[in-house]
C-alpha cells in the first residue's frame, strides 16, 4: 500500500476474536527507512460525548450524494476537538446510520464525494464508525445519514464520540430543503 513520505499514519493491530491475545510481528518493505513507535494515547480513550438526535420528515434531505438519486434524510453536526488526536464516532440506532465527515465545509449539491472520512461498515452491525485523526482549530461537518441502499429511513440515533480530550458538537441549521422546479 502506497504511503505519502513524512506523514504519520496510525497502523491498528487488532484480532477478530473477543479477548484474543498472542504475539506478532510487523514487516514493513519499501524505498526507505520507516520509523514505528507505539501510541498509547488512543489504547483507553474515553467517551467525551454523547449526542442524540432524530432523523424525522422535518429533516434536510440530500439527492445526489455520491450520485446516487436516491432521497435520504440527514442531519449536519459541527464538531470542533480542543486537542489535535484521533477519535473515534460509533452510532447505535435502529436505523442503518452512515456518516460522512468533511473539513471546513459540506456541499449538499455536489454529487462528488469529498468527505474526509465515511462510515466503514466493516463491523457489519450497519452502525455509523469512523476513526480518524482530527485538527485542533479545525471546523469538520459530521452528517449523519442511512446507508445508500435504505432511502427514507426515520428514527431516532445517538452518536458517541472517543478521544483523549474534550469535543464539541452543535447541530447545524444552515441546511434547508430547497425544491427547484423547471419550467421548460
Amino acid at each position: 500500500m502506497y504511503r505519502q513520505a513524512n506523514i504519520s499514519f496510525l497502523l491498528i493491530v487488532t484480532t477478530t476474536r473477543v479477548f484474543e491475545q498472542g504475539d506478532f510481528s510487523i514487516t514493513v518493505h519499501g524505498p526507505s527507512y520507516v520509523s514505528m513507535q507505539y501510541h498509547s494515547k488512543f489504547t483507553e480513550p474515553v467517551v467525551q460525548l454523547n449526542y442524540s438526535s432524530e432523523l424525522n420528515s422535518k429533516s434536510p434531505k440530500h439527492t445526489s450524494f455520491n450520485c446516487r438519486p436516491l432521497d435520504h434524510y440527514y442531519e449536519a453536526l459541527e464538531v470542533n476537538v480542543n486537542t489535535s488526536s484521533f477519535y473515534m464516532f460509533s452510532s447505535e440506532s435502529s436505523l442503518n446510520a452512515y456518516g460522512y465527515l468533511y473539513e471546513h465545509e459540506f456541499n449538499l449539491y455536489d454529487s462528488i464525494d469529498t468527505s474526509l472520512a465515511q462510515s466503514d461498515h466493516l463491523c457489519y452491525d450497519d452502525q455509523l464508525r469512523i476513526m480518524t485523526y482530527l485538527k485542533f482549530n479545525i471546523t469538520y461537518i459530521l452528517i449523519i445519514t442511512t446507508h445508500y441502499t435504505y432511502a427514507n429511513q426515520k428514527g431516532p440515533f445517538s452518536v458517541f464520540v472517543k478521544g483523549p480530550d474534550a469535543i464539541e458538537i452543535k447541530q447545524m441549521s444552515m441546511y434547508t430543503n430547497i425544491n427547484f422546479n423547471l419550467i421548460l
